[in-house]
């Protein structure tokens, strides 16, 4: 009898892990509302995937110091997570991100991918989250910002490269971000800006030190 409760706790635990409890998978993350937002962190864990059982209504997602390296397609639609306003995935391990893994992703105000492996900028994925605002790919080793990098993205206010290996601007990769003020290009490589139409006119400020 005894035997058997243990492994019914065992497995119960093991559940607890993978599925979560009343909406947080406590094991792995804390849950919390924190700055009047439904915030579950789950950060600092080395986790090699995003664990199941998060509340539907969660706004802000914490992700930073894991070990994912790869962002399935619409991976947080299938986890029912598409009130997520604000997603934090700095210092993981990511190096390929699918086209429609934001997808259902709507209210996406900001995005936080820095300091990953990503070799260009998911271009493809700014469809599904047109409303961004602020976007960080600070870290990772993009070496080109290619005509139309960020296309879609008409709302973005906050832009930052920084300390990426940036050699080559192309001309319009900035094209369609009517509303950017910020953009952070420093501590790159950059040697060519192509074109007569790099930079948009909204810019309020642009920081290009140490290339």
């Amino acid at each position: 009898m005894w035997f058997t409760l243990v492994i019914l706790g065992t497995l119960f635990n093991t559940m607890r892990l993978v599925t979560g409890v009343d909406g947080c998978p406590s094991e792995v993350c804390v849950c919390k509302w924190k700055g009047g937002k439904q915030t579950v962190e789950c950060g600092g864990r080395l986790l090699s995937r995003i664990p199941e059982g998060m509340d539907p209504g969660t706004q802000v997602l914490n992700f930073s110091g894991n070990g994912l390296t790869i962002l399935q397609s619409e991976r947080f639609k299938k986890m029912d997570l598409i009130n997520l306003q604000k997603i934090y995935m700095a210092r993981n391990q990511l190096i390929k991100i699918h086209d429609r893994a934001f997808r259902g992703l709507t209210n996406l105000v900001e995005l936080d991918l820095s300091e990953n492996m990503l070799p260009v900028v998911p271009t493809e994925t700014f469809a599904d989250y047109p409303a961004l605002m602020r976007l960080t790919l600070s870290g990772n080793p993009i070496r080109t910002l290619r005509t139309n990098a960020f296309k879609h993205l008409s709302f973005l206010t906050t832009l930052e490269l920084s300390n990426c290996q940036i050699e080559m601007v192309e001309d319009e990769a900035f094209i369609g971000m009517d509303n950017l003020e910020w953009l952070r290009l420093d501590g790159n490589r950059i040697t060519t800006i192509q074109g007569n139409h790099v930079l948009p006119g909204s810019l309020h400020g642009i920081n290009l030190q140490a290339n």
